[in-house]
């Protein structure tokens, strides 16, 4: 597949929120880096699926590519490893 990472708001249009995506993309890729963002609600209120990170918003213009590449990076250790 061409997708390599998930980066999706917790509010969205449509039948589910960013978390209902999050763990249906884990259910189908379980390799797929996730990243959850979002500027209404905090870290303790958001149930990042298991090995998902949580990027609060606003975040400094450098924090996303860092935690990209963090994330991508974990892909591939996840990749190797199993």
């Amino acid at each position: 597949s061409d997708v390599a990472l998930l980066f999706t708001d917790v509010n969205m249009r449509g039948p589910f929120d960013g978390i209902a995506l999050a763990r249906w993309i884990r259910g189908q890729r379980p390799e797929l880096p996730v990243i959850v963002t979002s500027g209404s609600a905090t870290p303790a209120e958001v149930q990042v699926p298991c090995g998902g990170r949580f990027l609060a918003k606003p975040y400094a213009p450098e924090a996303l590519p860092r935690i990209v590449a963090e994330a991508l990076a974990s892909g591939v250790e996840h990749r190797l490893l199993h």
